[in-house]
């Protein structure tokens, strides 16, 4: 089984590679809070790829075939009533945590990159990111041989959601002060002269 850290793990060194890359390139022009911003997807990004696609079964005896699920949810709300119904167990955390796992990828993305502060690309990246995700999963399972981790409509609705979700508190917080910082400088807030 390949395990969650070590996906982590090389994500995070791929990321570290990337940022620096980023930094390297145009880390003069960028604001304090860009900076802070582009770190934090930085590390964000290898723990999302870690949770998501870590466990993945290699052998025959990597899966009990009693816990098979299904490889593919094309039913809206098929999955969310019974995770509601499930109150604070398994299937509210699941739920929550679909929720949850984009939202700061909708937060982080206005903060480092003004094309961003507008609402429909960040809500488009966030789609995309959910269907990659959705889809990675999927294809891995066939590769496999078995459904270990299943396409779920309803888990590219929350974690759609989630990024919305994130750019509308960065809207209510740091983009109310970035914005009025750009608009009384004429610069992105945080950028040296």
């Amino acid at each position: 089984m390949v395990r969650s850290s070590f996906i982590t793990f090389i994500a995070l060194v791929i990321s570290v590679i990337i940022v620096s890359i980023y930094f390297a390139r145009r880390g003069r022009s960028m604001g304090w809070l860009q900076r802070i911003g582009l770190v934090g997807l930085g590390v964000y990004f290898p723990f999302v790829l870690g949770l998501t696609f870590g466990g993945i079964p290699i052998g025959e005896r990597a899966i009990d075939p009693s816990e098979w699920r299904s490889w593919a949810n094309l039913i809206p709300f098929a999955t969310i009533g019974p995770q509601v119904a499930a109150e604070l167990h398994s299937g509210l955390r699941q739920l929550i945590g679909n929720l949850i796992i984009l939202a700061p990828l909708g937060f982080g993305l206005p903060v480092v990159w003004q094309r961003f502060r507008a609402f429909a690309p960040t809500a488009t990246v966030g789609m995309s990111v959910a269907l990659g995700i959705e889809l990675c999963q999927l294809v891995i399972s066939l590769l496999v041989g078995l459904p270990y981790r299943a396409f779920d409509v309803d888990d590219l609705i929350l974690n759609s959601a989630g990024a919305m979700f994130g750019w509308v508190l960065w809207r209510v917080t740091l983009g109310v002060i970035q914005t009025a910082g750009e608009s009384l400088k004429g610069e992105p807030l945080g950028q040296a002269s």
